[in-house]
C-alpha cells in the first residue's frame, strides 16, 4: 500500500514539476535578454469557462487554473503587442488578475512576442518547488517501504 501512495504521490508531483521546469526555462531564456515594459490585461476570459467545454464542469472546477490572460504592451520598437499568458499559479494563490490591471511585462528584446509577467517568476518557482518536495517525499515513502520490506 505504501509503495502505490509512493507512486502516486510522485505522479502527481511530477505533472507539476514539468510545466513549471518549462516555464522556468522559458523565463531564464527571455531574461537573459529581455526588457521590462508595463502593460495591461486586456481580457481575463477563457474558453474554459463557458458551458461548452466539458458541459462547464471542469470549467467551473476551482481547482482548475482556468485563467487566460490577454495582455497588451509597448515594445521598445514602438509596436503594441498582445499575448496570452496563463498564470503559473497551479497551487492557488491569492493573488487574481482583473482586466485593466496594469502589469509588468518581460520580453525578448529580439523576439518581442516572447514574455512572461513579472510577478509571475515567483509564482512559477513555488510551484517548482512544492512539486519537488512531493517528488521527494514519494521517493522517501518508497525507501521506507523498502527499509522496513513491507509487501508489495
Amino acid at each position: 500500500m505504501i509503495y502505490a501512495f509512493s507512486l502516486l504521490i510522485s505522479a502527481l508531483a511530477l505533472t507539476f514539476f514539468i510545466p513549471a521546469l518549462k516555464k522556468i526555462v522559458l523565463m531564464r531564456d527571455v531574461a537573459q535578454n529581455g526588457k521590462v515594459a508595463t502593460g495591461k490585461i486586456v481580457s481575463t476570459k477563457s474558453a474554459m469557462n463557458s458551458a461548452g467545454w466539458l458541459f462547464g464542469m471542469v470549467g467551473a472546477s476551482e481547482m482548475v487554473n482556468h485563467d487566460r490572460l490577454l495582455v497588451s504592451y509597448q515594445s521598445d520598437r514602438g509596436r503594441e503587442i498582445n499575448i496570452e499568458v496563463i498564470p503559473s499559479g497551479r497551487f492557488r494563490s491569492k493573488q487574481g488578475y482583473a482586466a485593466g490591471q496594469a502589469v509588468e511585462v518581460k520580453y525578448d528584446s529580439s523576439n518581442p512576442w516572447r514574455a512572461y509577467l513579472v510577478n509571475e517568476w515567483s509564482a512559477a518557482h513555488r510551484d517548482f518547488l512544492i512539486s519537488a518536495a512531493g517528488f521527494v517525499f514519494g521517493i522517501a515513502l518508497w525507501i521506507v517501504g523498502r527499509y522496513y520490506n513491507l509487501p508489495f
